[in-house]
Formats: C-alpha cells, sequence, structure tokens
C-alpha cells in the first residue's frame, strides 16, 4: 500500500480554521454511514437503524425507572441480546432480538455477590466498563451509578443461543426457545466468550461448585459445563484467539490452551515482559512484542521469526482488529507494520505520546496521543515520515471512537450523561465538524 500525500501543516491548519461555528445535525454529517447498528438512547431504549440515523426500528422502550444494564451481539452481529431491571430487588429480565423481533426471553434474580460476602458492583447502565466488540459507550459511570447486581451475559460462538448468570448459577436459553436450561450451579460474576474460540472466561467471586474464587475457563458440554483454573488468564489480561486455540501474555511467557484441551502451554519466552500479543488468522500466526523485538510464529509449531527489531524497547503496539497496519511504539519513534506484506516504515515521534492508531477505509492513517488534558489526533504521512496535527477541539477527558466505515472519528466526553456535542473528523474532507448529540448513549455494529 502506497502512503498517502497529505497537505502541508500550514495549509491544513488553515483549512481547519474555516469549520463551521454551529452544531451540525447527526443524519447530515453522517449521511454517507450507511452500515446497520443497535444504538443505544440516553434512556437506554434500544433502536435499530442505519449509523446515518435517517430512519430506525425500536427494538425496546423501557417501562417506569426499568434500564438496560448490559448488551450483547452475537458474534455473527445478527442478533442482539440485553439484560433489564428496575432495582437490585427487581427480577431481571433477558431480552433477544433476531429475525425481525424483539421477545421477552426469561425473568430471573441476579446474583449479587455483596450478600455472599463478596463486593462486587457494577454500573446500572452500560458504559465505558462493558466489553465493546464494535462500537462505542459514551457514559462514565460515577459512583452513584454502582448496583449489587452482576450482569453475566454472553452469546455461544455461533450465535444461536445466549449463557446467563443468575442466583442458582449458569443457564442457557435458545434464541428459538422459551425454555432455559440450567448449564451449571457455579455462580458467576462476569463472563466473556473468548472470540472466536469456543471457550470462555469466567470470573468467580464466590465459593461456590467445589471452586475458590478466581478466574476460570468453561468448556461448554452436552450437558453440564466444565471450569478448568485459568492459570494466570484474567479479565484485564493481554490474550487473543482463533477458532482453535487461545494465547494470553504470563510476564515473559506466551501461554496457550486448545479448545479441546484446557492444559496450558508455554509458546514462547522473552526476557522481558510481552507488551502486546494478535492472533492473525489470515497468516496462521500468532505474533507478540517484547523488549525490543516483535516476532511471530505459526499456530500450529515451529520456530519464532523476528519481523521487527527496534533500538529502544517497545512499549505499545497499536492497531485496530480490522486494520492492516499495526504501529509499535519505541521510545522516539513510531515503526509501522503492513501485516499482510511486512512493509516497514519508521517515523519520528518526537514528544508524542500515542494511545490508538485508526485506520480508514482508503489507507489513511491517524494517531491518537495524549494531551495536556485533552486527546490530539495526528495524521501518519508515511511517504514524508512525518506526523501532521489535525488541530482537533479541546475535549478534556475525551476519547476516539471510529465510525462504523472507519471513514470518521467521533471524539466525545464520556460522563454519567451523554455529551451534548461531538466532534467529528472526516479522512475524506480533512476536516473537523461539531455535531449535535440526537440522544445516543453508545452503539454497536449489526451485519448487513
Amino acid at each position: 500500500m502506497s502512503g498517502r500525500a497529505w497537505p502541508a501543516p500550514v495549509a491544513l491548519a488553515v483549512a481547519l480554521a474555516a469549520a463551521p461555528a454551529g452544531a451540525a445535525e447527526w443524519s447530515e454529517v453522517f449521511a454517507a454511514e450507511s452500515d446497520t447498528v443497535v444504538f443505544i438512547g440516553a434512556g437506554t431504549e434500544l433502536w435499530r437503524a442505519p449509523f446515518h440515523l435517517a430512519t430506525r426500528e425500536t427494538l425496546w422502550n423501557p417501562s417506569p425507572g426499568e434500564r438496560v444494564a448490559r448488551l450483547r451481539v452475537s458474534p455473527d452481529r445478527r442478533r442482539v441480546a440485553w439484560l433489564t431491571r428496575v432495582q437490585d430487588t427487581d427480577t431481571t429480565r433477558l431480552w433477544l432480538y433476531g429475525g425481525g423481533r424483539s421477545r421477552l426471553a426469561a425473568r430471573f434474580f441476579s446474583l449479587q455477590p455483596l450478600l455472599r460476602g463478596a463486593p462486587n458492583f457494577e454500573p446500572v447502565v452500560p458504559s465505558i466498563q462493558d466489553e465493546v466488540v464494535d462500537g462505542a459507550r459514551l457514559i462514565a459511570p460515577n459512583p452513584t451509578m454502582l448496583r449489587r447486581s452482576s450482569n453475566t451475559l454472553a452469546w455461544t460462538p455461533e450465535g444461536s443461543a445466549v449463557v446467563f448468570g443468575y442466583d442458582g448459577g449458569l443457564a442457557t436459553i435458545s434464541a428459538d426457545s422459551v425454555a432455559a436450561l440450567e448449564v451449571s450451579s457455579v455462580l458467576v460474576t462476569d463472563m466473556l466468550l473468548l472470540d472466536p474460540a469456543p471457550v470462555y472466561l469466567a470470573d468467580v467471586t464466590v465459593v461456590t461448585g467445589g471452586l475458590e474464587i478466581g478466574a476460570y475457563l468453561v468448556y461448554p458440554t452436552r450437558e453440564r459445563w466444565r471450569f478448568f483454573r485459568a492459570s494466570g488468564l484474567g479479565l484485564a489480561s493481554r490474550w487473543s484467539a482463533d477458532f482453535a486455540t487461545i494465547w494470553w501474555a504470563s510476564g515473559r511467557d506466551l501461554r496457550a490452551v486448545r479448545a479441546h484441551d484446557p492444559t496450558p502451554t508455554v509458546e514462547a519466552r522473552e526476557s522481558e515482559d510481552l507488551v502486546w500479543l494478535e492472533a492473525q488468522p489470515e497468516r496462521r500466526t500468532i505474533a507478540w512484542a517484547a523488549d525490543r523485538r516483535l516476532a511471530r510464529k505459526p499456530v500450529d509449531g515451529g520456530d519464532a521469526e523476528r519481523v521487527l527489531e527496534t533500538t529502544k524497547p517497545i512499549t505499545a503496539v497499536l492497531g485496530g482488529p480490522r486494520g492492516r497496519w499495526r504501529a509499535a511504539v519505541a521510545g522516539d519513534s513510531l515503526h509501522l507494520w503492513d501485516r499482510l506484506d511486512d512493509a516497514l516504515t519508521a517515523v519520528p515521534l518526537g514528544k508524542v505520546e500515542p494511545v490508538a492508531l485508526f485506520e480508514s477505509p482508503d489507507g489513511a492513517l491517524a494517531l491518537a496521543a495524549e494531551g495536556d488534558g485533552a486527546p490530539r489526533l495526528l495524521l501518519v504521512d508515511r511517504a514524508a515520515r512525518a506526523l501532521v496535527d489535525t488541530q482537533p477541539p479541546r475535549v478534556r477527558g475525551g476519547r476516539f471512537y471510529p465510525s462504523p466505515s472507519g471513514a470518521r472519528l467521533i471524539l466525545a466526553d464520556p460522563a454519567a450523561a451523554p455529551p451534548r456535542k461531538l466532534q467529528v473528523y472526516d479522512f475524506a474532507g480533512a476536516r473537523w465538524v461539531e455535531v449535535s448529540n440526537p440522544g445516543l448513549a453508545g452503539w454497536e455494529r449489526l451485519g448487513p
């Protein structure tokens, strides 16, 4: 992929200064964004709509006092599951959407670990603490928004059923069924599908079912699901997976388990702690970074090969799952790696402190960086080996969220209530636009 030529910094600054003074409408700015998403409204109402929001289909409206606590999209992006309740003492409701309709699938009492001597508090609504797959959350909960109920919810790998936690264990229900089936009496506080592997990672905070407190790998079986110690893998760990294997960083070790065997193995050992790892199915490899090198090896075994070696230790590797570029941060240099053809480009960073890399559909790269209390956004000119500041509006504590197409970046400051205004950077127009928030608290991308 060839480098894209960007305007000179002075010319770019003049163009950005000419941005309109008033806030634009969401449907105007995102008119070309037709990807389907499920939107979370400010009152946790749910809509299925194209991202431009010119039309919408209501999936759920809350009754008085009721709110969505957690929302999950199936791996195939065809279905949506969400939990609602009024308060901790109320029954929790599990809702499912698929095939053009929403339905109430189950009612149950949620696990409250505090009642069993294990303090655990979760936000009352979807927030930045959620595991976001391909979307955004614009709510940062404050202490008054925390509740005692757990919100364990995950899809099965093929998206045909949901697993949920309640005060008696774990249960599953088919997307097309009216009857739930208990699969374990273990009390689980949180649960994550290690997609695309058919294995879950569960957090057990209450001694139950013969298990001690800790993280467990959960293997679904035809009847009772089986729990195995996670051997250092936790919900906050660096991990990656393909259909057959889960890898994670355990200090200096790259460890793995297989979908057919929970026995952990050491796949590689480095002189320093691993700072990044990623399964790359298109090449059937697993890549990782530690100290001054980025390496990879075949998933079926074999020797590791060096992809990149830097003069200073690598502190982070940036890049989204849908992009082809990765960026290794090493001292005052940014090392760009095209993971499809192994092209390498080094760009001086100076005093820039990168935190994220974004890639537009036409291959343009943008680097999010720490600023003086507000984030910066810099375009990466690969041909000139330089960074060009887009001079974003100052949003203290702001975060960047890519639009579903990746053609735009949304800058917002998550707080206890959704921000009234959002800042949007358009890659094609190389400009910032202020947009009125039409009452959104988050979204997740769906399939066609």
